[in-house]
């Protein structure tokens, strides 16, 4: 009998002292992408989660996913209007990334789940009628698909890229 202790996942809202590690978290997902040609900028990046973290942005949020109190994901997401449209809140997620040692592993597929029924609660709490997923990085996008399907989420249209 193996005596290999289980990864216990927690998922809790990033703060100030997350951001090298949030940072850090950028930079992976950006060079992975689609859009890895595009220079890194470490600066953007940390403005960015700086304000996902920072009370003065309630609208932002950054979610920091843990395994055995190594982190291994994060989430980061919007709150707002629909551009043209008013009275509904709506919960926008621009970025979902389980770290690249995992991604393919029960842990990694636990870790996902987790992030997506984290940002649902946090959308459900702040009263967002709908929540949007933004999947342009380019990275399994079937796998991805199949993933959100399963999530209960369904296909709005596509992202195109030239």
């Amino acid at each position: 009998m193996s005596s290999a202790k289980k990864p216990r996942i927690m998922l809790r809202q990033a703060t100030i002292a997350d951001l090298d590690t949030l940072v850090a978290f950028c930079r992976d997902a950006h060079e992975e992408s689609y859009l890895s040609g595009i220079p890194f900028s470490e600066e953007k990046a940390f403005k960015l989660m700086t304000n996902c973290v920072s009370d003065e942005h309630p609208n932002l949020i950054s979610i920091l996913a843990e395994a055995n109190e190594k982190p291994v994901g994060y989430l980061c997401a919007a709150a707002g209007e629909y551009y043209v449209g008013t009275e509904t809140l709506l919960t926008t997620v621009h970025v979902i990334h389980v770290t690249q040692s995992i991604r393919r592993s029960l842990l990694g597929g636990k870790v996902a789940i987790r992030l997506v029924r984290g940002i649902k609660q946090w959308s459900d709490q702040i009263g967002a009628e709908h929540l949007l997923f933004h999947i342009t990085s380019d990275i399994r996008p079937a796998q991805s698909d199949r993933f959100m399907r399963k999530m209960g989420f369904r296909t709005l249209g596509g992202n195109y890229a030239k």
